[in-house]
């Protein structure tokens, strides 16, 4: 799949791959957050997209478009506006982006990233870029009215290649008792699990090791058998990844 950005010469928001770095999870105990690594891959999955400057954001909290205004620090470059009213900022990418046959685009929030989403929220959507002759927008839907300062490091949005044709898909709802064998192995995962938040609590409480918990070896409060693609037994996971690459966007 080939993902293609035209630039468009004017008001151009800057794409980066996502990275792996929140400043809420460096502020985590032990910096513990980033052994979620289903998280940790999340915040590297797609593009994100970032305004070039600072700039101040003022609503009254009424609905017309004209009640939102958008400060820059620079009067010829405006990649922001106040199009559809209703407290809703408009970003405009600057490009108009083109997917290879069958695929469109995910616009949504940036994965695990909480600065500009305490005064607002991010709109997502689902762009059909195949076959898009113009652009398409990221909207953010303030919580209230008043002012607010958006940072240049808080991105914009982030978009993210998908499948378009989900015609295929099959569900089907079981217990996991007609499953005898992953039963078997859910609740041997299942009872390690309680033992190890038991040991943690205790170590905690005590002061002292229990069970395979260490006092002061962080390490030692996490099972890592998902992180390292291992089952319980050992046994480790073909094809499985800790981390997603995305290339930059670069001229030809």
């Amino acid at each position: 799949m080939k993902l293609t950005a035209y630039d468009l010469g004017v008001g151009n928001l800057i794409i980066k791959p996502g990275i792996k770095k929140r400043d809420w999870m460096d502020e985590t105990p032990g910096q513990y957050a980033y052994r979620c690594l289903p998280m940790q891959v999340a915040n590297t999955f797609g593009w994100d997209l970032f305004a070039p400057d600072d700039f101040i954001i003022s609503w009254n909290g009424e609905q017309d478009q004209s009640t939102l205004q958008i400060n820059y620090p620079a009067d010829d470059n405006h990649f922001a506006a106040s199009t559809f009213g209703s407290g809703i900022v408009t970003f405009h990418p600057g490009y108009l982006f083109r997917t290879d046959p069958a695929w469109d685009l995910l616009i949504l929030p940036p994965a695990n990233h909480d600065q500009a989403s305490k005064f607002a929220t991010c709109l997502s959507g689902i762009v059909e870029t195949s076959w898009l002759d113009f652009t398409f927008t990221l909207n953010w839907k303030l919580h209230q009215g008043g002012t607010f300062h958006w940072k240049k490091e808080w991105p914009v949005g982030r978009i993210v290649p998908i499948p378009h044709d989900y015609d295929n898909i099959e569900t089907e709802l079981l217990h996991i008792s007609d499953r005898g064998d992953l039963e078997k192995k859910y609740n041997q995962w299942a009872d390690r699990r309680t033992q190890t938040i038991s040991d943690i609590d205790t170590v905690y409480k005590t002061g002292k090791d229990s069970g395979n918990v260490k006092v002061g070896q962080p390490k030692t409060e996490w099972e890592k058998n998902y992180y390292t693609g291992k089952r319980l037994n050992g046994e480790r996971i073909s094809g499985h990844t800790i981390s997603r690459k995305f290339p930059e966007f670069k001229n030809e």
